[in-house]
C-alpha cells in the first residue's frame, strides 16, 4: 500500500516538472531578439506627421543586435515607423564613414568593415542593407584575424547586405593583402 501512495507522488511530481519545463519552454519561444539604433547629433529636426528626423551636425548611428554598426556623416535623414519605434530608413549625405561587425556567416565567422563613402550612404532596414555612394572604399577583415588579412574594395559603389552578409562594389577594384610565411 505504501508503495503505490509513493508511485502515485512521484507521478504527481513528475507530472508538475512535466508541466514546468513545458511553461518555460513556452516562454522562451516568446523571447524576441532586439535590435537598438541610436542617432544623436548637434541639432533634429522633428516631422511628426511624417516620422521623419533630420540630424545635422556630427550626425551618428550606433546600431546594436545582431551585428554592430556605427554610421557617421555631416546630416542624416531618418524615418521611422509609424509607431516611431523603429528607423525605417536612413539616408547620410557624406562624406559618410561606416564601420560594421557583422553576424556569424555558416560557419560562425564574423567579419569587420570599415568604409567610407564621399557623396552618400542609405541604409535600409527592412533589407538591413547600406549603400555607399562616391568613390567608395571597405576593408574587410575576419574578427580575430590579423590585419594583414584585410580584403580593400574600391568602387562608384559598395552595397553591404548585413542580412545576407553579402558585399557588392560597382566600377571593382579588389586588393587582397596575405601574410606569408
Amino acid at each position: 500500500m505504501r508503495y503505490s501512495i509513493l508511485s502515485r507522488r512521484q507521478l504527481c511530481l513528475a507530472l508538475i516538472g512535466c508541466s514546468l519545463l513545458v511553461a518555460t519552454m513556452a516562454v522562451c519561444q516568446q523571447v524576441k531578439r532586439t535590435r537598438t539604433g541610436t542617432v544623436t547629433a548637434q541639432t533634429m529636426e522633428l516631422d511628426w506627421e511624417k516620422n521623419v528626423v533630420i540630424f545635422s551636425g556630427n550626425a551618428r548611428l550606433v546600431v546594436a543586435g545582431d551585428y554592430n554598426a556605427d554610421m557617421t556623416a555631416p546630416t542624416m535623414n531618418v524615418a521611422l515607423s509609424q509607431k516611431g519605434d523603429r528607423i525605417m530608413s536612413l539616408v547620410a549625405k557624406g562624406p559618410v564613414s561606416f564601420t560594421v561587425i557583422t553576424q556569424p556567416d555558416a560557419n560562425g565567422m564574423k567579419r569587420k568593415i570599415v568604409a567610407s563613402a564621399s557623396d552618400q550612404a542609405t541604409y535600409s532596414e527592412d533589407a538591413q542593407q547600406i549603400k555607399l555612394v562616391g568613390n567608395a572604399v571597405a576593408d574587410m577583415m575576419p574578427i580575430g584575424g590579423e590585419a594583414t588579412d584585410a580584403m580593400h574594395f574600391t568602387g562608384q559603389t559598395i552595397v553591404a547586405n548585413l542580412k545576407t552578409n553579402r558585399l557588392t562594389v560597382d566600377n571593382a577594384n579588389l586588393t587582397v593583402k596575405t601574410q606569408t610565411e
